[in-house]
């Protein structure tokens, strides 16, 4: 849910902080399987998938197509290289797009790269630094005994029966209806109220995690865009979004805010 609600952020027409989501957990704990099961209910034509990719290639990529923007999709990468992750061109994409300048035929050219993507990454033998700690918020799965026995079981039971879930088709179709909207939070300061009386915003980090916590709850609101009522063009979100995004950054934040990758 918490994967799934961040990549909703690609419907925020004001989205200021990319909700970038970094998965990081064990070989064989099933990212992979999560990740490309999680794309899947999105419209294809909003994804980029790559299973390998290099730090130059961003520069390049859709470079010279007609009205190609990066705004309002998301870039999936799977199990990405630790060159990538150090990189300046990549750390620069997932914050705020760039401008590059590359030499073609000794002449100095820049190229303008439109738009920002919200990432989602997979890794396992990546060890992220701070910068990237900083842009990406980290989910690690569930590594568990009692996971695995769960995973076992419905893997014996599909192959027993030969019966595979899928989405439905309505679902998907849905959500080639969604648009890029703005979204009014009215009851957002009783929000602030309550986190300056437990937390006394005594660390930095409160400036871009509350930006995190705002877009969340406007994931919330543009997935749900036709429940919710408008006003000035505005969708208003309610409280159930609230809690929604609640749910979801306290799962997030227990992993990000320590700043601390799986392996450690």
């Amino acid at each position: 849910k918490a994967i799934f609600l961040s990549l909703c952020s690609i419907w925020i027409e004001d989205c200021k902080i990319p909700l970038n989501t970094l998965v990081s957990s064990e070989s064989s704990s099933g990212k992979s399987y999560i990740c490309k099961n999680i794309i899947e209910i999105f419209p294809k034509g909003l994804v980029q998938y790559r299973t390998k990719i290099t730090p130059e290639a961003f520069t390049y990529w859709h470079n010279g197509e007609f009205g190609w923007t990066w705004e309002g999709k998301i870039c999936s990468l799977e199990d990405i290289s630790q060159q990538l992750l150090d990189s300046t061109t990549f750390k620069v994409m997932c914050s705020e797009g760039s401008t590059s300048t590359v030499v073609i035929r000794q002449k100095a050219v820049d190229i303008n790269i439109k738009g920002k993507p919200m990432f989602l990454i997979t890794t396992a033998q990546t060890n992220p630094q701070t910068e990237i700690l900083n842009r990406f918020q980290i989910v690690s799965l569930d590594e568990s005994k009692e996971q695995t026995e769960r995973i076992i079981d419905r893997e014996a039971e599909i192959a027993e029966t030969g019966f595979r879930d899928e989405y439905s088709p309505y679902v998907t179709k849905a959500f080639e209806l969604l648009k890029r909207r703005k979204v009014k939070i009215p009851y957002i300061k009783k929000v602030v109220k309550s986190l300056k009386e437990k937390h006394q915003f005594d660390s930095l980090r409160f400036r871009r995690d509350f930006s995190r916590l705002l877009n969340l709850v406007k994931c919330s609101t543009v997935l749900h865009q036709y429940q919710r009522e408008e006003e000035n063009e505005n969708i208003i979100a309610n409280e159930q979004d609230y809690e929604i995004a609640r749910e979801c950054i306290n799962y997030i934040q227990a992993q990000t805010s320590k700043g601390l990758t799986h392996k450690l």
